[in-house]
């Protein structure tokens, strides 16, 4: 009786050790947050213009060597479209959206087309006005600041401010309470992160230098009566929908806030963890330091092929290479991976002369690069009913070394980190019952009873 009773008090005490660390071998190693760090959008906005064949033979050899030097860290593309071929372009856009003459613009799916043509005449303009322009496309002051706070912060509110100085005062007083309710919650979260949410306010007056961050994340730059607000993660991405007016309140604020530090593997919308990023810079050095913040690389393509299965399932899942326009998908995640070894270099003590002669060896850079077809619209011998035909069969010619590359990285189907450790648990816990029901009964046949 004695032996039994000290089994059946080990037993219970190996249940409760079990149940102690069950949450932390099931837990998942990211959060939302560190989700929305790693890239998984291929596409990106497009910088598109337009023009007729004779404008485009002036404006190509000027605007595309500055364009490549700049867009090269960035979530921005080129394409250059014929006006005068209007049957070659490809079919998501529209000739009848884009004026008749030489034009710039922005385009992103799900964004009206925001026109960012130079105020000047584009061709003939100087080296430094091209470089100047196209560079507050891809990064200013304001969006710098903002990706040096995710870096290090949980998230960033991202405010706008309306017209009514009470009203503005009203959603700013509501982002800190947000705030701070987090901060009190971050100690408990999965993966705690040091630097509280931090509120970010664009003053009314700014709106209008401050049109294409505003723009990207889905919010009205035109119709500024009423505050608006964005929660910001990880790499310039927008947490949730984008607020107006009354819907900005604490309480919402709070539950979207709190929706940046939950487990990735919870059942929560996928769409929440890639949402839409902001025009910026992400070279070298933001890829070592947000290392160093999260303690794993964002390009690895291990980790992206990870995070690639975790928003593969749940709601409104997201898979790799699902938009009709991305031809690329897991297999790029895998061949665009690369390290480099990052080095500190003085500053410089003018900021204009540093920019500029840094754009001057980007260009001449730029320069000895051969042309590449990427996003393209004109200068193409392809059928016009096939507009990603070069891609597709550099796709295809790459694909046997993607495919082995592929398969080291294949893992088990996707499925719960929390089936596996239950699995184990019941199983165990079944042998442990059959081995105590058959010490009970050849006790009870020794005894004979």
């Amino acid at each position: 009786m004695h032996r039994g009773w000290c089994f059946f008090q080990a037993f219970c005490c190996w249940l409760l050790l079990c149940g102690w660390g069950l949450p932390r071998v099931a837990a998942c190693k990211y959060s939302v947050r560190d989700v929305a760090f790693v890239d998984l959008d291929r596409q990106g906005f497009e910088w598109i213009v337009t023009a007729s064949r004779a404008e485009l033979d002036v404006l190509r050899p000027e605007w595309q060597p500055t364009s490549q030097a700049l867009f090269l860290d960035s979530n921005l593309q080129p394409r250059w479209l014929d006006l005068d071929q209007t049957d070659r372009w490809p079919s998501f856009l529209d000739p009848a959206s884009f004026p008749a003459g030489a034009s710039f613009h922005l385009y992103r799916p799900g964004l009206p087309l925001l026109d960012v043509s130079p105020s000047a005449l584009p061709e003939g303009m100087e080296q430094a006005q091209r470089w100047t322009h196209l560079e507050g496309l891809v990064k200013n002051p304001l969006r710098e600041r903002l990706i040096d706070q995710l870096m290090e912060a949980y998230a960033v509110i991202l405010l706008v401010e309306g017209k009514q100085a009470e009203e503005n005062q009203r959603v700013a007083q509501a982002a800190q309470r947000a705030a701070s309710f987090i901060e009190e919650l971050m100690p408990d979260m999965p993966k705690p992160v040091d630097v509280p949410p931090q509120v970010i306010m664009i003053p009314h007056q700014d709106i209008g230098r401050e049109h294409t961050l505003i723009w990207s994340l889905g919010m009205d730059w035109q119709a500024t009566e009423e505050p608006q607000a964005s929660i910001l993660i990880g790499r310039g991405r927008r947490l949730g929908p984008a607020l107006k007016g009354d819907a900005i309140t604490s309480v919402q604020l709070q539950e979207m806030l709190a929706v940046a530090g939950q487990d990735c593997e919870c059942d929560l919308d996928r769409s929440w963890m890639q949402g839409p990023r902001m025009p910026m810079a992400w070279g070298p050095e933001r890829q070592q330091a947000s290392y160093q913040w999260l303690g794993f690389d964002p390009e690895n393509p291990l980790v992206k092929a990870e995070i690639s299965r975790i928003l593969s399932r749940g709601r409104n899942a997201i898979r790799v290479g699902s938009d009709p326009h991305d031809t690329q998908g897991l297999d790029m995640l895998l061949l665009g991976y690369s390290e480099e070894v990052i080095g500190l270099e003085p500053t410089s003590s003018s900021a204009s002369e540093g920019s500029a002669s840094q754009g001057e060896a980007r260009i001449s850079a730029a320069k000895e690069v051969p042309e590449q077809p990427i996003l393209v619209g004109v200068d193409s011998t392809a059928s016009p009913s096939n507009d990603f035909a070069d891609l597709r069969q550099r796709s295809e010619a790459t694909k046997a070394p993607v495919e082995s590359a592929a398969s080291d990285l294949e893992v088990e189907p996707a499925r719960s980190s929390f089936k596996r450790p239950i699995q184990v648990m019941i199983g165990f816990s079944v042998l442990v019952f059959l081995g105590g029901l058959s010490l009970w009964v050849a006790r009870r046949k020794n005894h004979g009873i």
